[in-house]
């Protein structure tokens, strides 16, 4: 059950990508 850094990192990057577009989207509902 052991994860590469790698593949950890790939997850990591995916979910600030995510929080990212969802930033995105509540700064330009708020315009």
């Amino acid at each position: 059950m052991h994860e590469s850094i790698s593949e950890l990192q790939k997850k990591e990057k995916a979910l600030q990508e995510q929080n990212n577009l969802i930033s995105k989207k509540l700064k330009e509902k708020e315009k």
